[in-house]
């Protein structure tokens, strides 16, 4: 699990400037088009997005990674650009997450046609 703190620690610049102490008072239903807040890099061709898992309101800071938006996808998997590392294979099926992760505790309502399988 991701937090924006932790991209923070490691040095990423996002685009937009933001006080990240701010509290965020939506906690994660389920619905990610409502419950989340991002953060883009790479002059915006990637969005990093963050909800908040726990029933208190939180600062920013301290919301989980939910959504890798990542138009600079190709790149990354080529090779070609270094400012990406996953710590999973590009190739993850759905299959292969069920078989390392169990079966999710809920599955969200689809995203953009994406598939969102929740674990708690």
């Amino acid at each position: 699990m991701s937090r924006l703190q932790d991209f923070l620690d490691n040095g990423v610049v996002f685009a937009e400037d933001d006080d990240y102490d701010k509290i965020f008072q939506r906690k994660l239903t389920g619905d990610l088009s409502l419950d989340r807040f991002f953060y883009t890099v790479n002059e915006g061709h990637d969005a990093f997005y963050f909800v908040n898992p726990v029933d208190s309101n939180v600062p920013k800071r301290d919301c989980i990674l939910a959504i890798v938006e990542c138009n600079t996808f190709d790149a990354v998997r080529n090779g070609k650009d270094n400012k990406f590392s996953f710590a999973f294979p590009l190739s993850l099926t759905k299959d292969m997450l069920f078989k390392n992760s169990g079966n999710p505790t809920n599955r969200s309502p689809d995203f953009d046609g994406h598939e969102i399988y929740v674990y708690e």
